[in-house]
C-alpha cells in the first residue's frame, strides 16, 4: 500500500523534529486510533491513556517506520497490540484479585439499560482477541481485506477465515444475549446481525 505523498512529507519533516508536521499525523488519525482502541477495549477509562500511547510509541519510532503500509495501517497495528497488552493485564489484576468482576461489568454498563451499540460493544468484548481485532478492523475502521491482512500480518485466506469465525461466534453471542430475541427484533426491524 505504502505512504501518500501528503504522509511521506510529514513523515520526513517529523524525523527531521518539526512538531506541527507530527501533530498533522496525529490530527488526521487520531479518530482511526480511537475507533480501533474503543472497538477492542469498549468505553473503558484506559482508552484515551492507550490513544496517546499509541502516538507516543508511533514518535518513540519513527525512524525504525519503513513506509510499507500507511501510517493509518501501522497506527492501528500498534493500537492492537497495546490493546491486547491493556487486556492480558487486566485479565491477570482480576485473577490476582486487584480488580473485581464488578469493575468490569460497570465499565461495560448492564444488557437493560445500554442502547444498541454499547450491546455490540459488549459483545464484541466477549470475543476472543482474534475475533476482535478482525471483527474491529473489517466493521468499525472499514478496511478492506487486504488491508486487514497488511495490517495484522497475515495471509489473506486466514483474514477471510478468522473473519466468518468471528461472524459465526458474535452472531452466537449476540443470541445469547438477547433475554428474547423475537420480541427485540419487531422493535428494532431494521437492525441486522447479518454482516
Amino acid at each position: 500500500m505504502g505512504l501518500t505523498e501528503q504522509e511521506q512529507k510529514q513523515l520526513d519533516l517529523a524525523r527531521q523534529g518539526d512538531d506541527a508536521a507530527f501533530f498533522w499525523i496525529v490530527e488526521t488519525y487520531q479518530n482511526l486510533v480511537a475507533r480501533t482502541i474503543k472497538g477492542m477495549i469498549g468505553n473503558h477509562q484506559d482508552a484515551d491513556d492507550l490513544g496517546q500511547l499509541v502516538f507516543v510509541r508511533f514518535h518513540k519510532n519513527l525512524s525504525n517506520f519503513r513506509g510499507d503500509s500507511s501510517i493509518g495501517t501501522y497506527l492501528c497495528r500498534i493500537a492492537i497490540n497495546l490493546c491486547k497488552n491493556h487486556i492480558r493485564k487486566m485479565i491477570i489484576l482480576r485473577k490476582l484479585g486487584f480488580i473485581s468482576e464488578s469493575s468490569e461489568t460497570e465499565i461495560r454498563g448492564t444488557q437493560a439499560n445500554i442502547d444498541l451499540r454499547e450491546r455490540m460493544r459488549v459483545a464484541l468484548a466477549e470475543l476472543p482477541l482474534k475475533a476482535r481485532e478482525i471483527l474491529v478492523l473489517r466493521y468499525i475502521q472499514g478496511f478492506s481485506m487486504n488491508e486487514i491482512a497488511e495490517t495484522l500480518n497475515i495471509p489473506l485466506g486466514t483474514v477471510l477465515s478468522r473473519l466468518a469465525r468471528a461472524e459465526a461466534k458474535l452472531k452466537t453471542i449476540w443470541l445469547e444475549k438477547a433475554e428474547d430475541y423475537s420480541v427485540w427484533k419487531k422493535e428494532n426491524p431494521s437492525f441486522s446481525y447479518t454482516f
